[in-house]
């Protein structure tokens, strides 16, 4: 028998993760003290949700060109694209296992 460790390390199982528990005040924090981000990977955060609220007078975003956000499940569609409308800079954007639903076609 092998342990869970044991089979990780030879590709027979997934490693376990634990997903981030930064919030949407934590990201804006983020850019606040660290203002020159160009490049951002968010992996696995559960509690985002709003990211139009990361924008704020003190957090503009105004380097970064490119976003990588997966496993997110909870970012709400209308504010994620409200949030890439004022990002200046922004050339590439990769999402993977995103949003819970499928978004609603409005006609």
């Amino acid at each position: 028998k092998m342990s869970h460790l044991e089979l990780v390390k030879y590709g027979l199982a997934d490693v376990i993760e634990n997903p981030g528990i930064i919030t949407d005040i934590g990201i804006k924090v983020v850019n606040e003290v660290f203002t020159n981000i160009k490049y951002l990977l968010i992996y696995n955060c559960p509690h985002l949700h709003n990211p139009h609220q990361w924008i704020t007078d003190h957090s503009r975003w105004s380097r970064l060109v490119d976003l990588t956000l997966v496993r997110c499940h909870a970012i709400k569609l209308e504010s994620f694209c409200h949030f890439i409308e004022l990002l200046p800079c922004l050339e590439f954007i990769c999402l993977d296992q995103m949003f819970r639903e499928p978004p609603k076609v409005y006609v």
